[in-house]
């Protein structure tokens, strides 16, 4: 603790010390890249699911990959403002 707190200086005005500064960066950028994950897994789990439905009520398979692109453009636009 007492190495951390001598490292832990205000360093050009910023609002912490360097220590702290870095942590609530690093922090941050975590939960960026978390968030991005998420949203990517959410996207192929919805493509994956659409993909199965469309096979099962057989639909045409030239036009499954449109049909499929269009309802992921769909449920993002009603999304968007979500908190999801």
């Amino acid at each position: 603790m007492q190495a951390i707190a001598r490292v832990n200086r205000v360093f050009r005005d910023g609002p912490g010390g360097l220590v702290l500064d870095y942590l609530v960066g690093l922090s941050l950028e975590l939960r960026r890249c978390h968030h991005r994950l998420y949203q990517e897994s959410v996207r192929a789990n919805l493509w994956r699911l659409l993909r199965r439905v469309l096979r099962a009520h057989e639909y045409p398979p030239d036009k499954q990959e449109s049909a499929t692109r269009t309802a992921i453009e769909q449920a993002e636009v009603l999304l968007a403002g979500s908190a999801f």
